[in-house]
């Protein structure tokens, strides 16, 4: 039996042994009645839950790990404040983490399966929020799972399907670099610096060339140009193996008012922690000046 098919019947097992039988009809208003709920795989993914990075959500039987939340939701679901705390309108009803319930057998899947008290006399609209980290102080990034609606059923069970943290807790970019608090904060840059490692390329550019925003020894730039054979012009600059660049040139004065750069040959897709582009006569440009550009 595939996996996912092993973890839902061993979740439904479990909240079938728990629940206590009662009458609708003659049911107190605060009655309060253990359910079960858990992850499911979605359609095509391989794990549950997964990080902004698409990285599988640490937790297992053995160490439980990131955050879940079961929240209230009869008014809808609204975002959680920037430190992660919910909104009033979204009691929180359950917690538990990434892993618990899980068959320890398993792994770091991404998963979850636990149980929580609702009042059975009523219906009661939830969802889970999934956090990238084990507590609200660590978090970045979370995700909200669609609304359930709960009946005042004898039995019932909550499944979550799986999906990737990627709702921003702090969308906001309070050093203007164009990476907002929440990436910020994922990668460990200062979110009140533009240029956290100070080489000189900001944050933000850092991430998009692939380059490592707390290493300034690290940042994307030509390292050299030279005629290899006469007369072709070779240039070599710092990469990242998958990554595509564009080398262009111009022959203009830096200083001048409008600066035209030309693509140089086609793009290149870098295989290595360098790349280099050899052009044909290169060596009868005129004090060119060069530069290297990331293609998305």
């Amino acid at each position: 039996m595939p996996r996912s098919k092993r973890l839902i019947l061993s979740t439904i097992k479990v909240c079938a042994v728990t629940f206590v039988c009662w009458s609708p009809a003659t049911a107190r208003a605060d009655l309060g009645v253990n359910i079960g709920y858990g992850s499911l795989y979605a359609p095509g993914q391989p794990f549950g839950f997964t990080d902004e990075f698409g990285v599988v959500l640490e937790g297992t039987a053995q160490q439980p790990g990131d955050l879940v939340q079961v929240l209230g939701a009869n008014l809808g679901i609204f975002a959680p404040d920037i430190d992660g705390t919910p909104h009033t309108n979204n009691p929180i009803i359950a917690t538990t983490r990434i892993g618990l319930g899980v068959d320890p057998s398993e792994g770091p899947i991404g998963m979850f399966s636990d149980l929580m008290s609702l009042n059975r006399a009523q219906t009661t609209q939830i969802f889970a929020r999934v956090f990238n980290a084990p507590t609200l102080e660590e978090a970045s990034f979370y995700v909200d799972s669609p609304i359930d609606v709960v009946p005042p059923l004898l039995y019932y069970a909550f499944f979550v399907p799986g999906a990737q943290t990627i709702q921003e807790l702090d969308p906001n970019d309070d050093d203007g670099d164009g990476l907002s608090n929440s990436w910020e904060k994922s990668y460990g840059t200062d979110p009140l610096n533009p240029d956290t490692d100070g080489d000189g390329v900001s944050d933000y550019h850092e991430v998009l060339y692939g380059t490592d925003p707390l290493d300034p020894e690290d940042f994307l730039r030509v390292l050299e140009w030279f005629v290899n054979v006469h007369p072709n012009l070779e240039i070599q600059w710092l990469a990242v193996s998958g990554r595509t660049y564009q080398v262009e040139y111009t022959l203009d004065d830096l200083a001048a008012d409008t600066v035209v750069f030309q693509d140089l040959q086609s793009p290149v897709t870098a295989t290595g922690h360098t790349a280099n582009l050899t052009f044909t006569n290169g060596a009868v440009f005129d004090v060119p000046t060069f530069r290297v550009r990331v293609l998305p």
